[in-house]
This record gives structure tokens, sequence and C-alpha cells, in this order.
């Protein structure tokens, strides 16, 4: 179940600096 949560997590990080990207493309730029 650990890798499972890993996967979570990282999908949930994914979509979330998509979300940002689209919102603050300069934050986004330097991250």
């Amino acid at each position: 179940m650990r890798h499972v949560k890993f996967a979570v997590v990282c999908v949930v990080l994914f979509i979330h600096k998509n979300e940002l990207s689209k919102m603050l493309p300069k934050t986004a730029g330097n991250a």
C-alpha cells in the first residue's frame, strides 16, 4: 500500500503543478 500512496501523491502534485502553471506561469517557469 505504501507504493500506492506514493503514486497518488505524485499524481496529485503533478496535477497541482499543472494547475499552478495555468494560473501562475511565472512561478511555474521559475520552479
